[in-house]
């Protein structure tokens, strides 16, 4: 009989334990996404909805961030695009749309970078509004797999700051699964070169890093360090 038992306690453990740990990782084709909703550099709480959408035949999903201003969620793999709206059927975005593509399983941290309050009347095409009103720059960067891959920088004090009432002043830049926020960010197109200096904070699918400055080359989806001082 205390043999039974026995057994019985260590199968209940065993499913308790090993079953939780399961069910706390990932499946194998899929992704675990997380991350802040941010604007002017303060994390914004529970009031707006992640929207995903992905290429067929991958199904759409949409979530809400949480009241600390955490969304989180699990993605197949493929061709991804996540913006921010205020309610699930909504068609006006509080972010740019960011595009970009899972195929390993793990955990991604992307924050998103919402657009300043600031209300846009500026005639002309949408990029050239999006650079007036809220510093914004975009660069397609072509891809051999046909993904529609991006550069784009946020919060630019080149042309204004859009955010006065922030203590400090930094600038963002996002590319595929690769996230920046630093004192200055430049993109290079010519040489399909994206630069950071001063305080700089990395995100991509190895974790988190800093560094003093760091120059990524962009090609297919992917940011190879070129050169790097300070990292850590």
């Amino acid at each position: 009989m205390v043999r039974l038992f026995s057994r019985v306690s260590t199968l209940f453990f065993y499913v308790t334990v090993f079953g939780q740990s399961a069910r706390n990782t990932p499946p194998a084709s899929q992704v675990h996404i997380s991350g802040r909703t941010i604007q002017c550099g303060k994390t914004v709480p529970g009031t707006l909805w992640v929207k995903f959408e992905g290429n067929p035949p991958l199904e759409g999903r949409t979530v809400k961030t949480d009241d600390s201003g955490r969304y989180e969620t699990e993605l197949p793999f493929g061709v991804w695009t996540m913006t921010t709206v205020a309610f699930p059927s909504d068609t006006t975005t509080f972010s740019r749309p960011r595009s970009f593509q899972v195929g390993a399983a793990g955990r991604l941290e992307f924050n998103i970078y919402l657009r300043p309050p600031v209300a846009c009347d500026v005639r002309g095409t949408p990029e050239g509004a999006a650079k007036v009103c809220w510093a914004e720059e975009s660069f397609r960067v072509p891809s051999a797999d046909g993904v529609p891959y991006e550069v784009d920088l946020f919060n630019l004090h080149q042309y204004w700051i859009p955010c006065p009432a922030a203590k400090r002043h930094r600038e963002f830049a996002t590319y595929n699964l690769l996230s920046i926020e630093a004192d200055n960010v430049a993109y290079h197109p010519a040489e399909a070169t994206l630069e950071a200096s001063g305080d700089v904070l990395i995100q991509d699918e190895s974790g988190e890093h800093k560094a003093d400055s760091i120059t990524f080359k962009v090609e297919d989806g992917h940011a190879t360090p070129m050169k790097r001082d300070g990292w850590r």
